[in-house]
C-alpha cells in the first residue's frame, strides 16, 4: 500500500515537473505562425508594426485590410479551427478611452485588459510609437482563450 502511495506522489510530481513551464510563469498552449506573409502585405505602410509568432489556434487564413485613404491604421483577421482573432494596429495613440480596463504587464509594457458585453476579449498596448488591440472573439470562436494567452501572444511579437 505504501510503495503504490510513494509510486502516486513520485509520478505526481514528475507530471508537475515535465510541464512546459518557463521563468516560474505557468504554461500557455500556442500554435507557431509563420507572419512573414501579413508582413509583405503591410511592408508599404509609413510605419513598420510587428505582429505575433504564435497564436492560441492553428490559423488556417488571415486576411488583411486597411484604407487607401488612411496611412495610419490596418486590421489582421486571423482565422481558423472556428476561431478568430482579429489585430488593429494604429500609428500614434490610439488607445481607447472611456470603458474600464484593468492594467496588465505585457513583458516589460504596461498594457490594458478588458472584455467586453459581447463577449470580446481586448487587449491594448503600445510600443515604439505603435498602439496594438488584440481582440479574441469568444462568441465567434470555439476555444476558450484566456487573458493569460492574450498577453503571451502579445509577448511574442516580432
Amino acid at each position: 500500500m505504501k510503495k503504490g502511495l510513494y509510486l502516486l506522489i513520485i509520478v505526481g510530481l514528475l507530471l508537475i515537473g515535465c510541464n512546459d513551464v518557463t521563468s516560474g510563469e505557468k504554461s500557455v498552449d500556442l500554435e507557431l505562425f509563420d507572419n512573414a506573409g501579413i508582413k509583405a502585405k503591410i511592408e508599404k505602410k509609413n510605419f513598420k508594426p510587428e505582429f505575433p509568432t504564435e497564436i492560441p489556434f492553428t490559423v488556417e487564413d488571415t486576411v488583411v485590410s486597411s484604407d487607401p485613404s488612411n496611412d495610419t491604421h490596418s486590421t489582421v483577421e486571423f482565422f481558423g479551427e472556428g476561431n478568430h482573432l482579429s489585430l488593429s494596429i494604429f500609428k500614434g495613440d490610439n488607445l481607447t478611452q472611456g470603458a474600464e480596463y484593468e492594467e496588465v504587464e505585457i513583458g516589460n509594457i504596461q498594457g490594458k485588459y478588458r472584455e467586453n458585453k459581447a463577449g470580446t476579449k481586448l487587449l491594448y498596448w503600445q510600443e515604439d510609437g505603435i498602439s496594438y488591440s488584440l481582440g479574441y472573439l469568444s462568441k465567434q470562436s470555439k476555444e476558450k482563450v484566456t487573458k493569460e494567452q492574450l498577453i503571451a501572444v502579445a509577448e511574442l511579437f516580432e
